[in-house]
């Protein structure tokens, strides 16, 4: 389980360190199916916020999801503040 990570999180829930692999070695991350929910951006965010040498977040998002919805996901997610300076987002 996630029993020898209960040093990152605090009571509420919150990561209170980094770990050690986002910060040294996280390099590519693929979301399958970002609904755009709440707490899937908040995922998000903290990736692209905490992996400094994180290169390439591909974010597959659902067909279902209307051109106009899909738009607003992407420019916010491109909006998001990002650890890694050459860090690429891309959309499927």
């Amino acid at each position: 389980g996630f029993s020898r990570f209960n040093n990152f999180f605090g009571i509420d829930g919150q990561m209170r360190r980094v770990p050690e692999c986002l910060l040294l070695q996280l390099k590519v991350i693929e979301v399958q199916e970002f609904g755009g929910k709440q707490e899937d951006l908040h995922n998000v965010t903290y990736f692209l916020k905490n992996s400094p040498v994180l290169q390439t977040m591909t974010i597959s998002l659902p067909s279902y999801l209307p051109q106009n919805l899909r738009d607003r996901v992407m420019k916010k997610i491109r909006m998001l503040p990002k650890g890694s300076t050459c860090c690429v987002i891309n959309f499927k």
